[in-house]
């Protein structure tokens, strides 16, 4: 059957670093001073000795901060995602303190580059404009349980310092899940020198915090980052690290390539190679759940 109208609506309440909620988004970021974060090793939460807060959004403005955030507009020429990302206020919208990413069945829509798709979604970044390296960074995020479904919350790299192509520069994936599986969330890391030569470390289901369960409640994923280091956090306990990141790298420092400033990303992807449906790679896309 295909879907013929609203099917997914995640909410991000809190961005710290940044909170996420239910295809609503809101929270707050926390990061450390640079010279700081070199040495954190204290457990989660961290404490006001030791983290400023820099930077948070609520969303309790009615209206997406624009001086904060842009729309990622067009289609996304990788992992066989089968939508378009619109900055339309049906796919984008912030209210009662809270942001939404909305998917739509919109057959025949025109994506970047002439292509077309089936679906709209939201997608939302700081790039350009919020940037940081090393910190604490979380979000307080209800996903959607629609088996299509694919929200992430995520890092990229504001410059290609270390080359043009992707991985080379980094990516620091927080949190992804499948709405196919609602107790499945995964933190990532991905790095190397091409596309064929490559390395990530993610977690797996069954590092997961005790107890976790339903991606559909609200959860707070977060991340530290400091010199070397990713540790990843399920509602401030800690599940997954990622240390030394070894051959292939493309960078040529210590820590590269992630010693340089991110910024953040916020996307419902519809489909894709991530998700597990009856094809193995995006035919769920067309499944209700």
């Amino acid at each position: 059957m295909l879907i013929k109208k609203r099917f997914l609506n995640t909410k991000f309440k809190a961005v710290t670093g940044l909170m996420v909620a239910t295809a609503i988004i809101s929270g707050s970021i926390f990061t450390l001073p640079i010279d700081n974060a070199k040495s954190a090793g204290s457990p989660y939460p961290p404490t006001d000795s030791e983290y400023e807060k820099v930077w948070s959004d609520e969303f309790n403005e009615g209206s997406l901060d624009t001086n904060v955030w842009s729309p990622y507009i067009g289609g996304w020429n990788a992992s066989e995602v089968q939508g378009c990302y619109t900055g339309s206020a049906e796919n984008i919208n912030v209210s009662g303190g809270s942001l939404n990413l909305i998917g739509l069945y919109k057959p025949g829509v025109t994506c970047n580059k002439g292509k077309n798709k089936d679906f709209t979604s939201g997608f939302i970044e700081t790039r350009d404009k919020k940037t940081w390296t090393y910190g604490y960074f979380e979000a307080r995020i209800k996903m959607p349980n629609n088996k299509s479904t694919w929200p992430a919350f995520w890092m990229s790299p504001n410059e290609k310092r270390y080359g043009d192509g992707w991985p080379m520069n980094g990516e620091i994936d927080i949190v992804e899940t499948k709405g196919s599986d609602l107790d499945y969330a995964a933190a990532d890391a991905h790095w190397g020198k091409s596309i064929t030569n490559k390395t990530h470390k993610n977690s797996h289901k069954s590092d997961l915090p005790a107890g976790f369960s339903n991606t559909t409640d609200w959860h707070t994923y977060g991340v530290k980052w400091t010199e070397g280091k990713l540790e990843y956090f399920i509602d401030g306990k800690s599940y997954h690290t990622v240390e030394g990141f070894g051959q292939p790298n493309a960078a040529n420092t210590p820590h590269g390539p992630f010693d340089v400033p991110f910024f953040l990303r916020l996307n419902m992807a519809i489909g894709g190679t991530y998700i597990d449906g009856p094809g193995g790679k995006w035919s769920n896309a067309y499944n209700v759940v």
